[in-house]
């Protein structure tokens, strides 16, 4: 990790992610990242890659696509409606993940408007 002039930490490099316990795969956690930044939703560098599979990375950013993601799934209760839509749809992939929270908040915010929650 390295730390800017405040003290902030500003990027992660896949090296770094050996001192986290073993949840996910390294390989699985190097091809979201890419994925992530092939989306717009973080800002990270391609490092090294054979073509076919990501090597290293340093991840430096979550933008403000990211952010809105993550803040329309922060609720408990709009993940629990965005994976079991998303299950029924068939389709796990992040731009359908943002359409269905979209929708899920939509859904809720006209409830609230006309009296429903």
């Amino acid at each position: 990790m390295k730390l800017d002039d405040s003290g902030e930490i500003n990027s992660l490099s896949s090296l770094e992610l050996s001192d986290s316990p073993p949840i996910y795969k390294s390989a699985e956690i190097k091809h979201t990242v890419l994925k992530l930044d092939e989306v717009g939703l973080v800002n990270a560098t391609i490092i090294a890659s054979d073509g076919s599979s990501v090597m290293d990375f340093c991840l430096y950013d979550i933008l403000y696509a990211g952010h809105e993601f993550i803040d329309s799934i922060r609720n408990d209760d709009n993940w629990e409606k965005v994976k079991a839509l998303a299950s029924k749809v068939g389709s796990f992939s992040i731009s359908t993940l943002q359409q269905i929270a979209v929708s899920v908040i939509s859904y809720k915010i006209n409830k609230l408007m006309t009296g429903g929650l």
